[in-house]
């Protein structure tokens, strides 16, 4: 996959939410690309800047987002909804999450999405569909959506299920699983998700909503094994529920078509990531 820095640097960009596990990937590509950047955490910009060329949004709460559902909302809106009000800018991009399609029974981009307001855990999908509808609508054509799946921290430092392994196969301790052995979700790895979002950050043909996804799904099992490589550990499924659906594999094809996107196989890119941690 390519994408073409010189119109990235035409513009410069704006990344919200630097400091965190993806916006600090996103800064440390665009400053090997010699791409000018703002750095920007949570806190407001300045209204003296003209325009903050393209905007990255990749602020918000993931695996803690109950601990504080109004920042949780704060992060996946309301900051989008004062900074697409507030400033001028010449792209949006917003990150989302294929989380969305937990109650779906279809990923394709267009596709309807269920919530239920009652479930808690709902807080999360509905403050993300709010700041995926103003991306859509509020910003006069130029905001693009892009929903990611799961992705593979090289360092497994960020808050997630694979983190959970690596803590367990660190410690050589039992793993604890609410999902059965064959439970899957979608993997991809870090390098090829900042790559498509700064490729449709550059594509002026960008548009709508994008699953940012390899296409293939990883079994709790294969994760399992791919982390004993790293250490033994035993995984408890006693309190798994094993009337438990996996998400459907997420479609792809939106952004093959627009990238020519070829994912690295999420389980080479964990082998990567575990070599990479057992010899450093």
């Amino acid at each position: 996959m390519f994408f073409a820095p010189e119109r990235l640097k035409a513009t410069g960009v704006t990344v919200i939410g630097a400091r965190g596990f993806l916006g600090s990937q996103i800064c440390r590509t665009l400053t090997e690309k010699e791409i000018p950047f703002r750095a920007v955490g949570r806190e407001p910009l300045p209204t003296s800047i003209p325009n903050l060329g393209v905007v990255i949004y990749c602020a918000g709460r993931a695996g803690n987002f109950l601990d504080d559902p109004a920042d949780t909302v704060d992060g996946h809106a309301g900051l989008l909804i004062r900074l697409v009000t507030e400033h001028a800018f010449s792209k949006l991009v917003y990150l989302s999450s294929t989380r969305l399609y937990r109650n779906s029974p279809t990923t394709r981009e267009d596709s309807p999405i269920s919530v239920n307001p009652s479930d808690p855990g709902s807080l999360y999908d509905i403050a993300k569909l709010l700041g995926e509808q103003f991306t859509l609508t509020q910003t006069h054509g130029k905001g693009i959506v892009l929903r990611v799946s799961t992705v593979i921290d090289p360092d497994f430092r960020s808050r997630s299920l694979l983190r959970s392994f690596y803590d367990a196969a660190s410690e050589g301790a039992e793993l604890r699983l609410r999902t059965p052995p064959d439970a899957a979700r979608d993997l991809i790895d870090v390098g090829d998700v900042v790559s498509v979002i700064l490729g449709l950050a550059a594509e002026s043909e960008s548009n709508g909503v994008y699953n940012v996804a390899s296409g293939i799904n990883v079994s709790n099992e294969q994760i399992a094994a791919e982390f004993r490589r790293f250490r033994d550990f035993a995984v408890d499924y006693s309190e798994a529920d094993f009337g438990y659906h996996s998400p459907t594999t997420i479609e792809t094809a939106k952004l093959v078509s627009t990238l020519d996107f070829r994912p690295s196989h999420p389980i080479e890119a964990l082998e990567r990531c575990l070599a990479a941690l057992r010899y450093s």
